[in-house]
């Protein structure tokens, strides 16, 4: 009997062990435990999917949370300090994930407190950035930051505003420490000069697929660190000397890729073909880059690195086409020049008439006012005829 109370106590006893280890190793406080697992002696939080639209239970998180996950979610609008961080000292936080939650907006002080995050993920969210929903100073802060993932993260992308927002924001940020930036699949287009990543200065890899990138204009003098630049699946037909130029720069172990180009192999690319077979770079995958359009069409779906200079040819109804397009802007100006040519005859011809009209105008005009003048002084003179007359 004794033995059997014994094992029932020793029974009891794990079981209180096992609850008070599980809930110090997966559980969470009872507020989340319906949205939420809590890895106490990992520091995880993990809120996956659990279809959140309010943030107002976030200040509940264990406060050891080093990596905090939030992702899959419908959360439009982060307003300001959505954490709960109000106040000044750092939070323990180094990871925070907030991908694809259909976030829209971000108040500029939404992540207060946050000094320590190492690695910030907004990738596949509907972020607005221009016009009134500018979040100034969204990046302010994040002073230990060394990996931004903005991958698919916008929704006003083909405002002309964007790009120029996007870079003010990474400069506000002031993110001495930024080794990995990610801006793929956001529609860039152009960067607004070609300093617009000198703020940078630790940066060493720059991922840039999926845009409508067709050169690369960037000084990248301003960014020594750089190792990697991902330039796969945009619109590059081939690179001018300006964009190969930037990219001399860097140093040998600089890798680039170019890989899912279109590359138009035509004498447009003559230049690019050359840099591309001397270039010391790390060309990714050069070997099999292929020609998706070209001149002659014998060109098309060859590889470029078999390509010769005399193989690269001026397609002769693209050359017509130019010749044409530019045919209007000839024939406005020799038009232009004309009429002014022909203006200057005419006036040329009736100078003399209209130096005639001038003077006749001034003349008439001396001659009113000299009407006026005597008209005065006869006003004048018989009103001081009029005072004599009285006095006497």
């Amino acid at each position: 009997m004794v033995i059997n109370w014994l094992k029932l106590i020793a029974l009891i006893a794990s079981a209180i062990c096992f609850g008070y280890v599980s809930s110090q190793n997966s559980l969470c406080p009872l507020l989340l435990s319906s949205v939420c697992q809590c890895d106490v002696k990992n520091f995880i939080t993990n809120c996956t999917g659990s279809n959140i639209t309010d943030l107002a239970w976030l200040h509940d998180i264990p406060i050891e949370t080093k990596t905090l996950v939030l992702s899959g979610n419908d959360i439009p609008r982060l307003p300001k300090d959505v954490f709960g961080f109000r106040r000044k000292e750092p939070k323990p936080l180094e990871y925070l994930d907030l991908s694809n939650n259909k976030i829209q907006l971000i108040n500029g002080k939404s992540f207060r407190g946050f000094s320590l995050v190492k690695k910030l993920i907004l990738n596949n969210n509907q972020i607005l950035i221009t016009g009134d929903n500018y979040p100034k100073g969204l990046f302010k802060g994040f002073h230990e930051l060394t990996e931004l993932h903005l991958a698919s993260s916008f929704a006003d992308t083909s405002n002309p505003q964007f790009m120029p927002n996007l870079i003010s924001l990474l400069k506000e940020g002031n993110l001495t420490n930024l080794n990995i930036l990610n801006l793929e699949s956001n529609g860039i287009t152009n960067f607004p000069d070609e300093t617009a990543f000198c703020t940078l200065p630790s940066l060493q890899k720059l991922f840039l697929a999926g845009n409508s990138l067709d050169q690369v204009r960037v000084n990248f003098t301003c960014t020594p660190k750089l190792r990697t630049l991902d330039l796969s699946h945009n619109l590059v037909k081939h690179l001018d000397n300006i964009s190969t130029s930037f990219i001399d720069d860097l140093p040998r172990s600089f890798h680039i890729n170019l890989t899912g180009n279109a590359f138009a192999c035509d004498c447009r690319m003559d230049h690019f073909l050359s840099w591309i077979k001397r270039t010391p770079l790390f060309v990714m995958g050069k070997d099999n880059y292929i020609c998706l359009s070209g001149y002659p069409e014998v060109n098309v779906h060859r590889r470029l690195i078999q390509l010769l200079p005399d193989d690269l040819e001026c397609d002769p109804a693209w050359n017509k086409s130019s010749t044409f397009s530019f045919y209007p802007h000839i024939i406005l100006a020799i038009l232009t020049v004309t009429v002014v040519l022909l203006l200057a005859l005419v006036l040329y011809q009736v100078r003399s008439q209209i130096m005639d009209f001038f003077l006749s105008t001034l003349s008439s005009s001396k001659n009113k006012r000299y009407s006026a003048l005597r008209k005065d002084e006869k006003t004048e003179l018989n009103s001081e005829r009029r005072v004599i007359e009285i006095s006497v």
